[in-house]
């Protein structure tokens, strides 16, 4: 079935970009998308966001959209997004019974198909925080890779790891070695913080 939407045109600023997709055997492919603009569309004026621009918005808490990485193919990857966010549950009630506030941002990019989720924003402290619901060492370094990343479109003062239990000395190590506070939780409750 087809449905006519209008006349539309090749984005002139950015036209296409690659991006990964599951076939209809569930493969994954790289595809080209192509951006699209109705050809009524009108470019935003100066000081207006564009469309060729990153877009950053705080995004309820309760907004729990995961970024998903297959890391262990026995183990099914929304169980560890469920670890994962309730860990973060218990972060924000602790930093709300201290009386701070917390959100999560949105990042739009223009050669991104989809948004990309930071897991937490201190907004006391002006922190980007990444969780992870392990701290084996490939999850630290997942966690600091999509902290830098996410640390280049949103504006912070500092970035923190939160993870379930202490990921020992070396990983705390890497992380203050960048300038990553290391956040963690204690066995029988209530969380511990390592600044760099």
């Amino acid at each position: 079935m087809v449905r006519y939407l209008g006349e539309f045109r090749v984005d002139p600023e950015l036209p296409w970009y690659a991006e990964e997709a599951r076939d209809r055997l569930g493969d994954l492919r790289k595809v080209i998308v192509f951006r699209l603009l109705p050809v009524d569309f009108k470019a935003p004026e100066a000081g207006e966001a564009s469309p060729g621009k990153p877009r950053v918005r705080d995004v309820p808490m309760e907004a729990h959209v995961a970024e998903t990485f297959q890391m262990e193919p026995k183990r099914e990857p929304t169980t560890a997004e469920r670890r994962e966010a309730d860990l973060v549950d218990r972060y924000v009630a602790a930093l709300v019974a201290e009386g701070g506030a917390t959100t999560r941002k949105e990042i739009k990019l223009p050669d991104l198909g989809r948004a990309l989720y930071t897991d937490l924003f201190d907004k006391g402290r002006a922190e980007l925080v990444e969780a992870k619901s392990s701290a084996a060492r490939h999850h630290v370094r997942l966690a600091l890779g999509q902290l830098l990343d996410y640390a280049r479109y949103v504006d912070h003062r500092s970035r923190a790891v939160l993870l379930p239990s202490y990921p020992g000395p070396d990983l705390v190590e890497l992380l203050h070695r960048v300038d990553v506070a290391c956040i963690y939780e204690q066995e029988g409750g209530g969380f511990v913080r390592l600044d760099p």
